[in-house]
């Protein structure tokens, strides 16, 4: 059970870093100077960048737990 928990916070931070990463054109489209602009879309690209190898590390994790204890139980 606690696997399916972690799964379903891996699930909902990747739909975050989904939706940072389609409104990244939106943010450059809107009327801030450029230098502001410029770097307010760098800085959440980088986050977003982040936050997707962290969800990646976090996936590879619980896929190893979950094997494990497939393997102990059997």
């Amino acid at each position: 059970m606690l696997i399916l928990n972690w799964l379903q916070v891996y699930s909902h931070v990747q739909d975050l870093v989904n939706l940072l990463l389609s409104i990244s054109p939106l943010v450059m489209e809107k009327n801030w100077s450029i230098n502001t602009t410029t770097k307010e879309a760098e800085g959440a690209e980088a986050k977003a960048k982040a936050a997707q190898a962290y969800t990646e590390e976090a996936s590879k994790t619980l896929r190893g737990r979950n094997i494990c204890k497939m393997v102990t139980e059997e």
